[in-house]
């Protein structure tokens, strides 16, 4: 008894080393819910990282926004100057997070707008921006697709790689040409993880009421069955 319960304190120590070795980029990849004190019922806010782009989305008082651009660390804010910045200034971790768009023309950050005190949890669930380690988002994994369904296809599709269901009925297959019982219906939004050949790797996530049920289906549909 005293053996495993020494295994899992060393497994536990692990991962968590492993988490805190990950640079701030690596830690923030995915989807994060940024929580204020300013929200009304009724109101989200979603921030999306994924490589070296960050969408937001705001909806307030029933008024929907969104942004794309690039984001990065630096060491030190006297690096930008008329909110700009050279490129090779970038880094994965840094004191300062911000974000820019690109002059690809010049080779340099433009409208760079920082943001000093950025924290991310050693777990990498929690994030801060701001002077104090207060954390105000929280990574999620599902966000609700009615709540996405404003954004233009484009971004939809390639910040969550998203696809409709356009046929009746969709089997989900545990390996390609493998068949389960399980079926998507027409206009289920699915996540696409993978693609091989003819098949989509694919995340379902079911609602009940409108709510995500917390569980997550996998498996593989063919490309045909969506849009």
């Amino acid at each position: 008894m005293k053996t495993n319960y020494f295994l899992l304190i060393t497994f536990l120590l692990l991962i968590q080393n492993c988490y805190s070795q990950k640079t701030d980029n690596e830690c923030i990849q995915g989807k994060w819910e940024i929580i204020n004190g300013y929200q009304k019922e009724g109101d989200y806010s979603y921030d999306i990282y994924k490589n070296q782009k960050v969408l937001s989305i705001l909806s307030e008082d029933k008024r929907f926004a969104y942004h794309i651009s690039h984001f990065g660390f630096i060491t030190s804010d006297s690096l930008v100057e008329n909110f700009k910045l050279k490129l090779d200034s970038i880094k994965n971790t840094g004191y300062y997070y911000f974000t820019y768009d690109i002059d690809k023309e010049n080779n340099i950050g433009i409208n760079v707008n920082v943001l000093d005190h950025f924290y991310v949890s050693d777990n990498c669930n929690e994030i801060s921006y701001g002077n104090s380690k207060n954390y105000d988002g929280y990574r999620i994994e599902y966000i609700p697709f009615d709540k996405l369904v404003r954004l233009p296809k484009d971004i939809l599709f390639d910040f969550f790689n998203f696809k409709i269901v356009f046929v009746n009925k969709s089997i989900i297959n545990k390996q390609p040409k493998q068949a389960t019982k399980m079926y998507l219906l027409k206009n289920d939004p699915v996540e696409v993880i993978e693609e091989k050949d003819n098949w989509l790797k694919i995340k379902y996530y079911p609602e009940k009421n409108g709510e995500w049920t917390s569980k997550t289906i996998e498996g593989w549909i063919k490309k045909s069955d969506v849009e």
